[in-house]
């Protein structure tokens, strides 16, 4: 059975009207690829900044006190209120408002529609609460790299859930990712670790950090970063599932 919200999604996708002029796909793709890689870059900025708390932590300078901002919660939690900032330009300027000929029903979402989107929601947070861990423990280059392997994902879970064949070229390409990220994760574990006195000597605190700031994580705990940032990719290929 046809619900309301197919026949007004149809009826908003075939509409030819002279109003309905879409952008360019290539121009919503690249501001895509900039915004997520500046909230990338911005977030493993904030996680490197150092300011003195109440708290001790385990850095590498004389004052105990000197902490990095290493929370991803609240990383997580200025990304949601920037987002929640498109309801006053929705409702308030009216940006991306359908109208009435288009969608007689008007702008407020339904119940059928909340219930439909709540647990792709969820699992939305969930995978940005992952990924921000994982980001405090790995540089940001390697925590873009490294999600590249939700390929990985959705490829086993459209075989083994949606039931979808896949071809020879399909496991080629999946192959080449999986070496890609292999390499990836053996680079991140590979680089010096902060604990052994290899090092300059003359170095200390945030000065032995390198360009990517994440040289005062162990082996160990980058490890755990890219196990963080992997299950975030399957969180994000099971909200895709679900939508």
């Amino acid at each position: 059975m046809i619900t309301e919200d197919e026949i007004v999604r149809d009826k908003a996708i075939n509409s030819d009207g002279p109003e309905k002029k879409a952008a360019s796909p290539v121009f919503w793709a690249a501001i895509m690829l900039l915004s997520g890689t500046c909230t990338t870059l911005f977030a493993k900025v904030q996680f490197d900044i150092s300011a003195k708390g109440l708290d001790t932590c385990n850095v590498g300078d004389d004052d105990e006190y000197n902490c990095k901002f290493q929370k991803p919660w609240f990383s997580v939690l200025e990304m949601k209120c920037a987002m929640a900032l498109c309801a006053p330009i929705f409702y308030g300027l009216g940006w991306g408002r359908p109208d009435l000929q288009s969608d007689p029903r008007g702008h407020s979402p339904s119940a059928e529609a909340l219930k439909a989107v709540w647990l792709p929601a969820l699992l939305d947070l969930l995978n940005t609460v992952l990924g921000n861990i994982g980001l405090v423990w790995v540089s940001s280059s390697i925590y873009q790299m490294t999600r590249g392997s939700v390929v990985i994902f959705s490829a086993i879970l459209s075989v083994q859930w949606l039931g979808k064949t896949l071809r020879s070229f399909h496991y080629w390409s999946i192959s080449f990712v999986v070496m890609a990220v292999i390499l990836v994760g053996v680079a991140g574990i590979k680089q010096p670790d902060p604990a052994s006195d290899d090092g300059d000597d003359n170095c200390t605190g945030n000065d032995c950090a390198d360009d990517d700031g994440d040289s005062d994580a162990s082996a160990t705990e980058i490890i755990i970063g890219l196990l963080f940032i992997l299950a975030a990719q399957v969180t994000t290929r099971l909200r895709d599932m679900k939508l």
